[in-house]
Formats: structure tokens, sequence, C-alpha cells
């Protein structure tokens, strides 16, 4: 695999020397969250190690970052509420389909 060693914003730095320009990193590791740091911030974690995220999955107490899957968790989401998310959502759709197309 490859390596990210550095990031500043704009270039990303990997293992090998190689750099990458990016105006924008989506960082997605593993099963539980990995202990990335943000020097001169101290983050606030949940279980697994996970960055805590606000409704829109960006981490609580920094600016325009933001984290999604394995690394992120969001306080009250249970998974029980997912399911009835998810429930209503086929729902609707199904709604959608029948209302709109006959289906």
């Amino acid at each position: 695999g490859v390596v990210m060693t550095d990031y500043d914003g704009n270039t990303v730095t990997l293992d090998s020397g190689d750099k990458l320009q990016a105006g924008m990193v989506i960082w997605t590791a593993g099963v539980t969250g990995c202990p990335l740091e943000f020097i001169g911030h101290e983050l606030k974690r949940g279980k697994g190690n996970r960055l805590i995220v606000d409704g829109m999955n960006k981490i609580k107490g920094l600016q325009d970052i933001y984290a999604v899957g394995d690394i992120a968790i969001m306080p009250g989401l249970t998974s029980v509420n997912v399911r009835a998310l998810l429930s209503r959502g086929r729902r609707k759709i199904r709604e959608i389909m029948i209302d709109r197309y006959n289906f």
C-alpha cells in the first residue's frame, strides 16, 4: 500500500516521496478510527477512537474538515435509528414510484 505522510492543504506527500496536488483529501480506512492528530486541536473521540461529527459529517472543533465511514461517529445515531430511517426511505421511494410511474 501507499502511505500519505503529509498534507498541507494543497499537496499530498506520499511515503515514496511522490507529491499529488489536491484541494481536498477524503480519508477512509479500517473498522475503527485511526489516531489522526490535528496540530493545535484537541479532538473529542467516541467509541472505537472515532472522530465526533455533526449531522453533516463535519468534525466537531474543526472548520471545513469532514469525516465519513469508520473514522466518524455521530452522537445519537444508533443502528436502530439508521434502520428506521432506511425503512422510511424505502417506503417513500415506493410511494414516489407508484405515484409518478404507476410502478
